[in-house]
């Protein structure tokens, strides 16, 4: 888990970015989100969207192999966090018995990732 705070008050901007599928359009999107921190205090947003379209890529080889390699990207992210919950659980389990595990392991954000990982299986 993380130790420390990523934001503090040194920090300026923090951006995230995902991308979007919309299946019935055929049509990704990257969604960018921008959080600007000023001296005094405020939060400013700037939230975009950069829409684009996979039929213009049509069939050929090049958006093929773009396909496999993000497929092969979120199968490793995936493969990653139930390797790294289930060496958790275990951890538990070898320290304080299976019994802790409701007190130890069981936490808000850890029933997260089990849900995000139950549902891409």
């Amino acid at each position: 888990g993380q130790t420390t705070p990523w934001v503090d008050e040194r920090t300026q901007k923090v951006t995230a970015r995902f991308f979007v599928f919309n299946p019935a359009y055929g049509q990704y999107a990257m969604v960018s989100s921008v959080f600007f921190f000023t001296k005094a205090g405020h939060i400013w947003k700037d939230v975009t969207a950069q829409p684009f379209n996979m039929a213009t890529w049509g069939t050929t080889t090049f958006y093929k192999l773009i396909l496999v390699l993000a497929f092969m990207v979120w199968l490793g992210i995936l493969l990653k966090h139930m390797v790294v919950e289930t060496l958790a659980i275990v951890g538990v389990v070898r320290h304080y018995g299976a019994k802790a595990l409701w007190s130890r392991y069981v936490k808000f954000w850890n029933m997260v990732d089990w849900i995000a990982i139950a549902s891409f299986i």
